[in-house]
């Protein structure tokens, strides 16, 4: 399959993500402010729609927020498969869906927390990804089709109605806000306690440690073998880390 090596998009990815995680929850606690105000001040209608601004500022920036932490995952699984299985063939790996991909990365038959964040993220990408990525076009209830509701000779009329009301026997129904401010604090809550979960258990955090030192993640054994023998510590592994960074640097400045 060759000698290659992944490009390291962790810190630019990590960053789009956190920039919509603050700008959602710093719009929820304005919104959390106004709605429990009386709204005296400004006036009831501009009160109302304050709110209303505010709750689809929150959902909108949902839409990024989603998208740009799957992104992030979907980086993440990809280096974690190579640390984890650097002989195997990553470009048949790729062509599996996403939910045969994180089993691969993740124990997710023996480890009950990560099976917890395994179907956490389906119900999150059935409910929101994947319809936000797709228009907004689900499945039959998104079709409308024509319904004669009136014939009076000369006059007639019609109306659109969706081809299927499966929708009302589901939670998630898209009005006004395709994401609700609370369902987005959970979200977050998800995103959250999966980082947490890579940072806290080994060997997810020594390859975090590694992400976030920027250095590209290589698709071959011997490399990978000798870069996971530094694996022994967090304050060792930093140390290999920083000592690899400067000698990169040196040879950078041509100093050595």
């Amino acid at each position: 399959m060759g000698d290659f090596s992944l490009q390291n998009v962790y810190h630019k990815l990590s960053g789009i993500y956190h920039f919509y995680e603050k700008e959602i929850l710093d719009t929820e606690k304005q919104y959390n402010s106004s709605r429990t105000s009386d709204g005296k001040m400004m006036g009831l209608v501009t009160h109302i729609a304050r709110n209303h601004d505010l709750k689809s500022k929150i959902s909108n920036y949902s839409f990024a927020l989603i998208v740009s932490f799957f992104s992030l995952l979907e980086f993440m699984l990809d280096a974690i498969y190579s640390f984890e299985r650097p002989t195997d063939n990553f470009w048949e790996y790729k062509k599996m869906d996403f939910k045969e991909r994180f089993k691969l990365v993740f124990p997710v038959n023996k480890d009950a927390e990560a099976k917890g964040f395994y179907d956490e993220f389906i119900k999150i990408r059935e409910r929101y990804r994947n319809p936000l990525a797709h228009g907004l076009l689900r499945n039959e209830e998104d079709v409308l089709v024509s319904l004669d509701v009136l014939d009076l000779g000369l006059l007639s009329m019609e109306e659109l109605v969706p081809l299927s009301y499966e929708y009302l026997s589901n939670k998630i129904n898209y009005g006004n806000f395709c994401i609700k401010d609370d369902d987005a604090v959970k979200v977050i809550d998800s995103f959250r306690g999966f980082i947490k979960f890579l940072e806290k258990n080994k060997p997810y955090s020594f390859y975090i440690q590694y992400l976030q030192a920027g250095f590209p993640v290589p698709m071959n054994k011997e490399k990978i073998d000798e870069i996971k023998k530094t694996m022994t510590t967090p304050y060792n592994f930093s140390k290999y880390l920083e000592a690899r960074s400067d000698t990169e640097d040196r040879i950078i400045n041509r100093d050595i």
